[in-house]
């Protein structure tokens, strides 16, 4: 009787033994394959971004994009008027012969669908350049419609607050609701309006022309 239990106990400790050694050699692969897809994959979400900014500086052939610790620790600080918008980042934007054009930022406000991310351009004097759909979740053939170029150029050269109308004649601080996508629109203008306001501030400027890091 005292052999098989041994035996079993034996058994027990070898099973154990196993399983221990096939979790390890997992978590081996685990990390394997998470170092091989980690930099493809942040190369092409920075990639992902430098598309977005330059889609909303397009009447630049190139541009170059840095960040800058002052912008940055701005942006971090800065408290939106609608809690439900944030900006997530911004950088300094410059020509191809190093001239300082303006700002992008890329924010979010809440869709119907969830958060609505929105690339934003800004010249120096504070005008809306353009902007373009990063993300969203809204509904197909109704707020799914706020990546239609014809929705997103009502945002250009626009500054200060802007405002959402049902009328398909907008004043000059409005824009065009999408049709059945009223809540959606305000989305979209709401992360709009959130980095115009940032921009506006005296914190995120500063007084003098913010240098980009190198």
């Amino acid at each position: 009787m005292a052999n098989k239990i041994k035996r079993k106990n034996d058994s027990f400790i070898r099973d154990a033994l196993i399983l221990c050694a096939i979790t390890v050699i997992l978590a081996l692969l685990l990390a394997v394959v998470y170092n091989m897809t980690k930099t493809p994959i942040d190369n092409a979400a920075e990639e992902g971004k430098k598309a977005a900014y330059q889609s909303v500086f397009s009447e630049y052939e190139n541009i170059d994009v840095k960040t800058d610790d002052n912008l940055t620790k701005a942006i971090e600080e800065y408290q939106p008027e609608d809690a439900g918008a944030k900006i997530t980042e911004g950088v300094i934007v410059s020509d191809s012969e190093g001239n300082v054009i303006g700002r992008a930022f890329i924010a979010a406000a809440k869709g119907y669908g969830g958060d609505v991310t929105v690339s934003v351009g800004l010249d120096n004097d504070g005008v809306v350049t353009g902007i373009d759909i990063v993300s969203m979740n809204e509904t197909a053939g109704l707020g799914a419609n706020c990546t239609n170029e014809e929705f997103k150029a009502q945002y250009q050269g626009k500054a200060g607050e802007i405002a959402v109308t049902k009328s398909e004649t907008p004043a000059d601080n409005e824009i065009s609701a999408l049709s059945g996508a009223t809540i959606t629109s305000k989305a979209v203008t709401t992360a709009v309006n959130t980095c115009i306001s940032f921009a506006e501030s005296a914190e995120s400027l500063g007084d003098s022309e913010v240098t980009p890091n190198e």
